[in-house]
């Protein structure tokens, strides 16, 4: 009469299989979220950028400007998200950007 059921050998090598599997897949997938990390900040750094270089080829005279300005006077969308987080750019009203010869210079 045979027993229904796997051997030891054969639970073992299920288990290094899925063992190679992860050693593979996790790498790939810390590496991809970086990337996609690292997109997030170019595309808000650039439509940030772009919002102030439009404010400022329309107020020449202008110094420096907020988030606040920016976003009341449709430079910049509400829906903007905050690099990593979940948090709307409104959350940056208060956040001046020196405008200097149509560079804007920031941090956040």
């Amino acid at each position: 009469m045979m027993k229904k059921g796997f051997t030891l050998i054969e639970l073992l090598a299920i288990i290094i299989i899925l063992g190679i599997i992860i050693l593979v897949a996790v790498p790939s997938m810390i590496e991809s979220n970086k990337v996609a990390n690292s997109n997030e900040t170019k595309n808000f750094n650039e439509a940030l950028n772009t919002a102030c270089k439009t404010y400022a080829a329309v107020n020449p005279s202008a110094t420096s400007v907020d988030v606040g300005a920016l976003l009341d006077g449709g430079y910049l969308k509400d829906s903007l998200k905050l690099p990593g987080s979940n948090a709307n750019i409104s959350t940056m009203r208060s956040t001046s950007i020196s405008i200097s010869a149509g560079q804007c210079n920031y941090s956040y």
